[in-house]
């Protein structure tokens, strides 16, 4: 099919661009370590390139709380969390007893803004989580300068940023602690297995110790996958990236839509790809756009969940605050309008990008004003 030719969509009864299924990656065979436990710390140690005591624990749920208790924080005291891309870590921070205070993100990227934590911090306010949303990382460094001028640790959520880096520092190594969690896109695919990762041999073993109390080790075939997948890393990121940068490429020019952003000093993670729909150009809705795009082949999905500043929840905690207002949040309500996000497996093609491409292309002429 031409990637020119506007064909009559194919939920409207035309010719879908895509019918062959969406490649799924190969899950690699089981690493056959004596100790994979050792192998897994040492190996996710070794990706994060820092000085980082590593201990692996049974998913991401008891990473997160594991590593906000490492941080130091207590049942009543305030986190802030991203208002986007953040609903492991609020959800965990609520279980936890824990105050979330959303935080406004930064426009081009979705990632928390300084300005965000500056509008958010206050008396309690006790951390911040940074998550790297959909594998781009935050801008650490004025965030870490902010962070450090209210007295607050920095507790990463790199699930979604495995590999990823800014300015030459890996996520992981960047805050105070680090949480990882495995799941479906993520460069470890096994949800039963996670890791904290802390600074120093005292908050390990404190860590190590918590998580004994909790009944929390991973079982012993979940870890040989996901020490498998550990080593296959760096191919599996080369071959996201390629994939990624030949569909940016691709898209370049099509009314309405943004590419994903790369920025000069970012190593991206690619937890899976993002399309931003320019909504007032458009003549549907977001979920009528991913309706759109899955009928014509593709694994579309819409990237977010509301923002945290709408969960009742959250509000509840934070009754009356002004922290919470509406008005403080309008880039995450229109990221959460505008998104769509694609799976991107390592072993895309060229020719599935290429498909995509044209889906995207066909939609978006059918969708977007003329005037």
């Amino acid at each position: 099919m031409s990637t020119s030719t506007v064909d009559r969509l194919a939920r409207e009864g035309g010719e879908p661009v895509r019918t062959a299924p969406w490649p799924v990656d190969e899950a690699p065979a089981p690493a056959e370590d004596l100790d994979p436990a050792s192998a897994f710390e040492a190996e996710l140690a070794k990706l994060v390139d820092g000085d980082r005591r590593v201990v692996a624990c049974a998913g991401g749920a008891s990473a997160l709380a594991l590593a906000l208790e490492a941080a130091g924080l207590s049942p009543g005291d305030e986190i802030g969390v991203p208002a986007i891309g953040a609903s492991d870590v609020a959800r965990a921070a609520l279980e936890a007893g824990l105050r979330v205070v959303p935080v406004e993100v930064e426009q081009e990227s979705g990632n928390v803004s300084s300005r965000g934590l500056a509008a958010a911090a206050g008396p309690a306010l006790r951390a911040l989580a940074v998550t790297h949303v959909f594998g781009h990382p935050a801008a650490m460094p004025d965030l870490l300068r902010l962070a450090e001028h209210y007295g607050l640790p920095v507790v990463e959520d790199m699930s979604a940023s495995l590999g990823a880096a800014y300015s030459g520092v890996a996520t992981g190594a960047l805050g105070r602690v680090a949480a990882l969690g495995g799941g479906e896109g993520h460069l470890v695919p096994t949800p039963e297995v996670g890791a904290v990762l802390v600074p120093d041999d005292e908050t390990a073993a404190s860590v190590r110790a918590r998580l004994a109390s909790m009944g929390g080790a991973p079982a012993e075939p979940e870890l040989r996958m996901a020490l498998a997948a550990l080593r296959g890393a760096d191919a599996s990121l080369l071959g996201r990236r390629q994939a990624a940068w030949h569909l940016a490429y691709e898209l370049r020019g099509v009314r309405g839509v943004v590419a994903m952003p790369h920025g000069r000093r970012v190593r991206h993670g690619y937890d899976c790809y993002v399309l931003r729909l320019r909504s007032a150009l458009w003549n549907c809705g977001l979920e009528e756009a991913v309706e759109a795009l899955q009928a014509e082949g593709l694994p579309a999905r819409v990237a977010l969940e509301p923002p945290l500043h709408e969960d009742v929840d959250i509000a509840a905690g934070l009754e009356g605050d002004e922290r919470v207002a509406p008005e403080r949040f309008a880039i995450a309500s229109q990221l959460a309008r505008e998104l769509i996000a694609l799976p991107l497996p390592a072993s895309t093609t060229v020719h599935e990008m290429n498909d995509l491409a044209t889906a995207v292309r066909k939609v978006a002429a059918h969708f977007t004003k003329t005037d």
